[in-house]
């Protein structure tokens, strides 16, 4: 799958995410020959050789809140690593390795999150995908790229709609109160419920958005 999905964005920037499920020798192999951007979490007793010393992971960070390691080889691959000690006590540690700048590697592996935010949307939080009936693999991708599509729809139409017309409201600790998604999705239910206008506005931010064309310069994400 993700040899099609490269091949497929051959002409743009790739970068991959992914959580320390998808780890190995040969994983990290096939990255490193299809020239492909990684960040990968890893889990805190991974063995990390440097300088000709093997550790655990987390044994490298010590007392410290965070560190940045280049030079260091994970399943026999030389790559770089970054750390961060969570802030509340229970919290895990973040552990993320790269091939690129170890810098980076904390703040594009979060951005995952986004990722995650989809696949919850398109289940139980949402268009509950898991319900269907369907069983034929044809109907099934069609059915994911049909509410792929709307999920889209629903995400641009949350965030134009946070700006230009209701905020999303913010909670007393400080997070938001719904999703850009969900505010989309109940903007789409109202339009619809009440037949106004709104259904030709948002046609029409949804065609703008269409439109526009990506930057070749923006990395896309995986």
């Amino acid at each position: 799958m993700l040899k099609a999905c490269l091949k497929l964005l051959s002409h743009r920037s790739v970068a991959l995410t992914a959580d320390w499920e998808f780890i190995g020798t040969a994983w990290v192999k096939f990255l490193f020959s299809s020239q492909t951007d990684f960040y990968i979490r890893l889990r805190s007793n991974t063995l990390v050789e440097k300088e000709g010393q093997s550790r655990h992971a987390i044994d490298w960070l010590g007392e410290r809140t965070s560190c940045l390691l280049d030079g260091v080889k994970i399943h026999n691959h030389w790559v770089r690593l970054a750390i961060n000690r969570q802030a509340k006590p229970n919290d895990e540690y973040i552990i993320v390795m790269t091939n690129t700048f170890a810098h980076r590697a904390l703040a594009n592996y979060q951005r995952r999150w986004s990722i995650e935010t989809f696949f919850q949307s398109i289940k139980q939080r949402g268009f509950r995908m898991e319900d269907t009936h369907l069983g034929k693999i044809e109907r099934l991708r069609k059915l994911f790229a049909l509410v792929a599509i709307v999920f889209a729809v629903c995400l641009h139409i949350g965030r134009w709609s946070d700006q230009h017309v209701k905020p999303v409201k913010i909670k007393y600790h400080g997070y938001k109160a719904n999703s850009f998604f969900r505010h989309g999705l109940e903007c789409w239910r109202r339009a619809l419920r009440t037949l106004t206008f709104e259904i030709e506005l948002f046609v029409e931010v949804i065609a703008q958005a269409l439109n526009s064309p990506l930057r070749s310069t923006e990395k896309f994400l995986m």
